[in-house]
């Protein structure tokens, strides 16, 4: 049949309309003349599905009778959402979004709560506010002494805050461990070191000594490198100790006033006299709690050849007196008028792991020194020991090494106190990092404990690295053994399937360098911002290609603004009709296409839904809610 010739009143269309024209006749909010066409998101080693992009190029003119399909566009609810959207006001839903970011890192900081004492709170806020000169150029003041005198109590007296573990039992301390502490204007650092034990002692009377364990964590070690490391553990203790004296300005040399003058107190006064006849040495006669009593206590100590200094590191008796001599002699050296300060925040690396899994070997291999004790004992390190490292490109970080996570059971039943504040010290080495670097062991993969340090920085929202190490222990290892690990490590750390593996061996430095490689990537990430624009064209492109499923009675999930709140890690709000409407598992979709088309590898991410009521007549807006107070956001564990 011939074709009809068109009418005035019905016009021919075109195969083509432009947008504007097409939107016009289709009854919608035509968009700007000027408006870009969409932006194909090109990440490295991302790359979007093929149908995604077809998708988005049917929503610009490729094929407008799908679009409508795609979309689920329907008449009367796209009349609502263009309503919606012509009454939304930005800058409140970004004021919005901005509190409830807060509200959800500050609920989960209770319900993660660690025992911060007021002291420490209280040096934070003064770190906030001071100067901030690397540490490296500060002056420094070494502790000294023989054990369970008080040095770790000194410690945490002079650097204002709980850094230290305080046990009233001998060699707790063992590693050199640094803090910045303040006096009028002066700042300098103040390591703490551990007891050195001058006296030839037997073999059990240096594991009694220094609470040393040949049993917890060391199954499958011979007991002749136990025997031998446990000898090797008090000249390591020592030769941490000549380290830190080596790099002191000021020597704080602290002997027990209620034990009185013993044998040990002289031989280390004899070799301070030796060797550092060129330094200051201030002899401080601790547990002295009563000024009057002080005195008395303190005549013994001349003998030392120093002027003895009576003081309390528990109550704080003396103190004043020590640092006003301490400053004194620091004055003496080079100002740091000259010293620029540190603008850029130094991005902080904590290494965590189960015990024995090479965590102090790894920082050792970094550095380039023997900074921790290493040795086959399990509980070696205790204290979270930062250390300043600088790569080869001259960029700066602070590596936090921990004591080894075991479970909270073992914990309770050892019934130690150490090891139970050791526990506590590496969880708050997680909260103040950037990145945490999780160390798992090659040979024993991944265990229970393990997942359950991983559930702990993925709640902290740190970014992370997984570090398998001891990876030459792998016997008869080929190109495929790398590629069946992975799938191991990524189907029992799904929790963490988002970061990035790296094998390295710590006591031949193999591949340790990456591990530095790796956390720059992610703390760069964690720390990135996605311009609004591209994020809701990357939900929109979402939508286009699973739209939310509708309900029973017909209602369908509408998104209708998203925004990034905050960073660190990076946490999205998505102002949608009804929260309800979107299941968990159209929010698990929506957080993995949200990875894959926008990155973000290495860190979690955080999704918030926020319901927003549709506007009056009046023109009143309902205010906006959270779906579920109790559990409004959950961390996106998609690769």
């Amino acid at each position: 049949m011939a074709a009809m010739a068109p009418s005035s009143s019905s016009p021919s269309l075109p195969a083509r309309l432009p947008r504007r024209a097409h939107a016009r006749l289709l009854g919608r909010k035509a968009p700007p003349a000027s408006a870009p066409r969409p932006l194909l998101l090109s990440f490295p080693g991302l790359r979007a599905p093929a149908a995604q992009q077809r998708s988005a190029e049917c929503q610009f003119g490729e094929d407008d009778g799908e679009e409508e399909e795609e979309y689920g566009y329907d008449g009367e609810e796209d009349d609502d959402e263009d309503e919606v959207e012509e009454e939304m006001d930005v800058e409140a839903m970004e004021e919005e979004a901005r509190g409830a970011a807060a509200d959800l890192a500050e609920r989960l900081a209770r319900e993660l709560h660690i025992d911060d004492d007021v002291r420490e709170k209280r040096k934070n806020i003064r770190e906030s506010v001071s100067k901030h000169i690397p540490d490296s150029l500060l002056p420094k003041v070494a502790i000294i002494g023989r054990p369970n005198v008080g040095k770790s109590a000194l410690f945490n007296r002079l650097v204002g805050g709980n850094r230290a573990i305080v046990v009233d039992e001998p060699g707790v301390t063992r590693d050199r461990l640094y803090g910045r502490s303040y006096w009028g204007d002066q700042e300098f650092m103040v390591i703490d070191t551990g007891g050195v034990i001058t006296l030839s002692k037997s073999q059990a009377g240096v594991m009694e000594e220094l609470a040393v364990t040949t049993t917890v964590g060391m199954d499958g070690i011979p007991l002749a490198t136990r025997e031998a490391a446990i000898a090797r553990m008090p000249s390591m203790i020592e030769k941490q100790a000549v380290a830190a004296v080596d790099e002191a300005a000021v020597i704080l040399f602290v002997v027990d006033g209620q034990a009185g003058l013993v044998a040990a107190d002289i031989e280390i006064s004899d070799w301070l006299r030796r060797n550092y006849s060129d330094k200051c040495v201030i002899l401080a006669v601790n547990k002295c709690e009563s000024p009057r009593k002080g005195q008395m206590q303190a005549l013994d100590f001349w003998s030392l050849g120093f002027s003895p200094l009576p003081i309390s590191a528990i109550t704080g008796t003396g103190t004043g007196d020590l640092l006003d001599l301490v400053c004194a002699e620091l004055r003496k050296f080079e100002g740091l008028d000259g010293v620029e300060e540190e603008k850029n925040k130094v991005p902080a690396i904590a290494i965590v792991g189960r015990p024995n899994v090479g965590k102090s070997s790894i920082l050792n291999a970094l550095v380039g020194e023997d900074r921790t004790i290493v040795s086959p004992v399990s509980g070696t390190t205790r204290d979270a020991i930062d250390t300043e490292f600088s790569t080869a490109d001259g960029e700066k970080y602070k590596l936090i090494d921990t004591a080894g996570i075991r479970r909270r059971a073992a914990v309770v039943s050892a019934g130690s106190t150490t090891e139970s504040l050791s526990v506590k010290r590496a969880f708050r080495a997680i909260r103040r990092s950037d990145v945490v670097a999780l160390v798992i062991e090659a040979m024993a993969c991944v265990t229970e404990q393990d997942y359950k340090i991983a559930e702990r920085i993925e709640k902290e929202g740190k970014a992370c690295v997984i570090v398998v190490n001891k990876w030459d222990t792998i016997p008869n290892k080929n190109h495929e053994s790398t590629t069946h690990y992975e799938q191991d490590v990524r189907e029992k750390l799904r929790i963490l399937d988002w970061a990035p593996i790296v094998y390295c061996s710590a006591t031949n430095g193999t591949s340790v360098e990456k591990i530095i490689s790796a956390a720059a990537l992610v703390e760069k990430e964690r720390s990135r911002r996605l311009g609004t624009s591209i994020l809701n064209q990357v939900v929109r492109e979402a939508i286009a290609f699973k739209p939310p499923p509708r309900t029973r009675g017909g209602k369908r999930g509408r998104v209708y603004y998203t925004t990034q709140a905050a960073v660190g890690p990076p946490t999205f709000v998505l102002f949608v009709n009804d929260a309800k409407l979107f299941s968990d598992t159209y929010r698990r979709y929506m957080e993995k296409k949200l990875r894959s088309d926008a990155g973000f590898p290495g860190t979690p991410i955080r999704l918030l839904w926020r319901s927003r009521r549709r506007p009056d007549k009046r023109g009143k807006s309902a205010d906006s809610k959270l779906q579920s107070p109790g559990a409004p956001s959950r961390m996106v564990v998609a690769a």
